[in-house]
């Protein structure tokens, strides 16, 4: 099991500045990504990425250092509801029928639900991108079907980062798709499911993206070591 000031010091605050946290925060954010991390909810390679991702397209999009990295911070538990959920649905190996993605898709509420009343800026930024990190631009997602720049910002972006990380990495039902694909489907969905400013950033800054990416290679193995 991975130590709390690993799981911290490697993914959670890697490349944020930890002085923008009330003191507490940093363990407490640690914490909550442990538990992440530990239920196999999300890979701690995933969640740096996630957070990596996110702060430099925040900052692609105009944002300055201090509301990226905050960004950066509270991106890797835009899952956190996804422990309210139950493992037959969670770990399930084939597609979701009807009623099982209606439950699957309660995690983002139930990760909004659990971080709203926090009294942390970042953890309260959590909560916003845990409600909003699955609506799509076109008003067609979840849970609300918010359209446009209805959308938070900082849910906006998290549905960029989070999209491409699962196109490029293993799956249960499907293989990694490479770059070029994956970048193809990212640029279908610009205007549909993404922000198209976002989806441009997020081109111009893909040099950055694979990088962050690189850096997250043996991430898991030290954490399971």
């Amino acid at each position: 099991m991975p130590e709390i000031a690993e799981v911290r010091t490697v993914f959670l605050l890697d490349g944020h500045d930890a002085a923008q946290l009330d003191p507490g925060e940093p363990e407490l954010l640690g914490r909550l990504a442990e538990l992440i991390a530990i239920r196999k909810l999300e890979s701690a390679a995933h969640m740096q990425r996630i957070g990596e991702y996110s702060s430099l397209l925040a900052r692609a999009g105009g944002l300055d250092d201090d509301e990226s990295g905050r960004i950066g911070m509270a991106a890797p538990l835009h899952d956190v509801g996804k422990v309210g959920i139950a493992d037959e649905i969670l770990f399930k190996q084939g597609e979701f029928d009807a009623g099982e993605r209606k439950e699957m898709e309660r995690h983002a509420q139930a990760g909004h639900d659990l971080l709203a009343d926090a009294g942390s800026d970042v953890l309260r930024l959590a909560a916003e991108i845990a409600l909003t990190h699955h609506e799509r631009y076109d008003g067609t997602g979840y849970p609300r079907a918010l359209a446009g720049e209805g959308i938070p910002l900082a849910g906006r972006i998290v549905a960029v980062a989070d999209v491409f990380d699962a196109l490029v990495c293993d799956r249960p039902y499907r293989r990694a798709l490479t770059l070029e694909d994956a970048v193809k489907v990212m640029l279908r969905g610009r205007g549909g499911q993404f922000d198209p400013e976002l989806i441009d950033a997020f081109v111009s800054e893909l040099d950055n993206v694979l990088a962050a990416a690189a850096r997250t290679a043996d991430i898991d193995l030290a954490l399971t070591r």
